[in-house]
């Protein structure tokens, strides 16, 4: 486990880098901005793997605590003591990673364990988000010198080229999300009283319930002359059961039936995206129900939205010809996404399976097959613009939009009809919701 950065290997590196500017020979620029890209790509890959190791270490060190708490309550006698360990060992081994904070665990000296492992992760992402920053500002100086020695030597060609590298490394993916570890932890501030904590997070404001929402689409005319205008969520939630700003401090169901998603970027969004997501899955095969709980954040430090509309949409395999189609889009509103990630949980969501019959043991069986292959989560912001874009699983990439569409449930179509048109003993009965 790497607990510091070797500065003197970077810091070798970047001088050997900043000496290859030196010949002023023009011709040497090129090749020299060549091998300080390759050298800076490098170096991000060492970083990462560092990252991953040092993960990798830590969870081994709370797997090997976890074996001395059992020891240790095994010699005291102490039965729920050991019960409490097996099961943390138990949960470990099946999903290889940290408890979640809610609900607390059952025994102290576990949570203790977990809570001190989860500090040491905070300062390896911080760790390798200060270096990751500090190679970025080190390869921009060497790019911004190139850049300038090409335009005193009148190649404005290599200075254009250079000049877009430099933005290009500023809005990478890996420099804007160091920049906002730092941000984030420089904004968690330790509480200085401790209050107690109400029994669920509050949802956000409801939303006016005799107008639409200004961020939906506007009333327009239907194929049939009616109009067709957003329904309005008196709650402001829509598909979304509760929005946490931060971790959430209590979650629906068992914690423990949300598994953690592969979340690939689609490569749609602009510069990889301006929010970064995080997906979270509970699939109840026997009943066909699939619940969704995404983390989002901003890429950028210091950058805040409000009325990002989130898309989800829900992939299934047609038991029938074997394609892949689309079954379910949810949608949701969060009003503020700022220096803090936020979470959002959807609502459970019906989904379709198949019927498959196996001849065993003289006799047929029926056996219930899930059809489920994965989800795409969109952002957008208020004005459609699309800000981030991941799906769950590749095969699923060109299948995400690029435009906001508002799912058909949310929507209502409404006729106008003359009284005078309507025919004999036809009443118009008042519209409830």
């Amino acid at each position: 486990m790497y607990t510091r950065f070797r500065h003197v290997a970077v810091s070798g590196m970047v001088c050997l880098l900043l000496a290859s500017l030196a010949p002023a020979a023009l011709a040497a620029v090129a090749d020299d901005m060549a091998k300080s890209r390759a050298a800076y790509v490098q170096k991000l890959q060492d970083f990462k793997q560092e990252h991953d190791t040092a993960k990798t270490d830590l969870l081994a060190r709370y797997r090997k605590t976890l074996d001395a708490l059992r020891q240790a309550a095994k010699q005291k006698g102490d039965l729920d003591a050991v019960q409490a360990v097996d099961e943390e060992i138990a949960r470990f081994e099946k999903q290889k990673n940290l408890p979640p904070v809610a609900p607390p665990l059952t025994s102290p000296e576990v949570a203790k364990a977990a809570t001190l492992c989860r500090e040491a992760f905070d300062k390896v992402a911080q760790d390798s988000a200060r270096k990751v920053i500090d190679l970025v500002d080190r390869y921009q100086e060497i790019l911004e010198k190139g850049k300038k020695q090409a335009t005193r030597e009148d190649n404005l060609e290599l200075a254009k080229t250079l000049k877009i590298e430099l933005k290009t490394v500023g809005d990478s993916a890996e420099y804007q999300a160091a920049k906002f570890v730092i941000a984030e932890k420089s904004t968690d501030a330790p509480p200085k009283a401790e209050v107690a904590e109400p029994a669920a997070p509050k949802p956000p404001a409801p939303a006016a319930t005799n107008v639409p929402p200004p961020v939906l689409a506007p009333t327009r005319t239907g194929p049939n002359g009616e109009k067709i205008q957003p329904r309005v969520d008196p709650d402001g939630l829509y598909d979304a059961v509760r929005i946490f700003e931060g971790n959430p401090s209590t979650t629906i169901g068992s914690p423990s039936s949300y598994k953690q998603l592969t979340a690939v970027e689609t490569g749609k969004a602009p510069l990889t995206g301006s929010v970064g997501i995080a997906l979270e899955g509970s699939l109840d095969g026997e009943n066909a129900k699939y619940q969704l709980r995404y983390k989002l954040r901003t890429k950028t430090a210091g950058t805040n939205y409000v009325n990002l509309k989130v898309l989800v949409q829900y992939f299934v395999k047609n038991p029938n010809g074997g394609t892949i189609q689309e079954a379910r889009m949810q949608f949701a509103l969060l009003p503020v996404l700022g220096a803090k990630n936020v979470t959002c949980e959807m609502k459970l969501t019906d989904l379709p399976y198949a019927y498959t019959y196996h001849y065993r043991g003289g006799s047929f069986v029926e056996d219930r097959e899930g059809a489920f292959q994965g989800v795409i989560v969109s952002v957008f912001s208020s004005e459609d613009k699309l800000l981030g874009q991941v799906t769950s699983a590749n095969v699923l990439k060109d299948r995400g939009k690029t435009g906001f569409e508002l799912p058909n449930a949310w929507q209502e179509h409404v006729f106008e009809v003359p009284l005078g048109n309507l025919p004999p003993g036809v009443q118009i009965r008042p519209h409830r919701q």
